[in-house]
C-alpha cells in the first residue's frame, strides 16, 4: 500500500524558541522515536504536513525521509495543535510495523462510527417524554377524585 511522502530536515536545536523561530517559517518540529532512548528531531514544511496527514482519510500514516535518505513508514503517534487557528505546533512519529498500523485503523474506524453516531442522533427528531408522577402525586390526585 502507497502512503503519502513527506520529506523532513533534521533539526539541531531543541527548546521553545528554536521551536517558535521553525513555525514562523512554516515548518513544524517533529521527533522520529526509536527503540528506548534513541530519536531522530526534524522539522518538516507544515502545508506538505498537513496534506500527508489528511490524504487517506486522516490514518497518519507517511512514508518519511529525513535528509533525502531512505523512505521509512512511519505512524503519527502525537501531535499538538495551535488551540486557534489549528495549526500543527510539533508532531511525533514511530517506524510503523502491522501492529502500529492495524491500530491507526481501527481507531480511524472508531473515530468514523462514533461520528456517525453522532449524525444520526442530530438528525433524529426530538421525543418529549412526560414526566412521571412520583407516589405523593397520584395518591393526592386519587384523594381529590375521592372528595368530588
Amino acid at each position: 500500500m502507497a502512503h503519502p511522502s513527506l520529506d523532513a530536515v533534521t533539526r539541531t536545536e531543541r527548546g521553545n524558541g528554536p521551536a517558535r523561530r521553525l513555525r514562523k517559517q512554516g515548518l513544524v518540529p517533529g521527533v522520529l522515536y526509536h527503540s528506548p532512548g534513541a530519536s531522530i528531531s526534524f522539522s518538516v514544511n507544515e502545508r506538505e504536513l498537513r496534506r500527508a496527514l489528511h490524504a487517506e482519510g486522516g490514518l497518519g500514516v507517511v512514508e518519511l525521509a529525513i535528509d533525502g535518505g531512505t523512505r521509512q513508514t512511519v505512524v503519527l503517534v502525537d501531535r499538538d495543535l495551535d488551540p486557534v487557528r489549528g495549526d500543527y505546533w510539533h508532531v511525533d512519529f514511530r517506524p510503523a510495523d502491522a501492529a502500529l498500523i492495524a491500530e491507526a485503523v481501527e481507531a480511524q474506524h472508531e473515530a468514523e462510527v462514533e461520528a456517525e453516531e453522532r449524525a444520526a442522533l442530530a438528525a433524529a427528531e426530538p421525543v418529549f417524554v412526560e414526566p412521571e408522577e412520583s407516589e405523593g402525586e397520584a395518591e393526592a390526585e386519587a384523594d381529590e377524585a375521592e372528595s368530588e
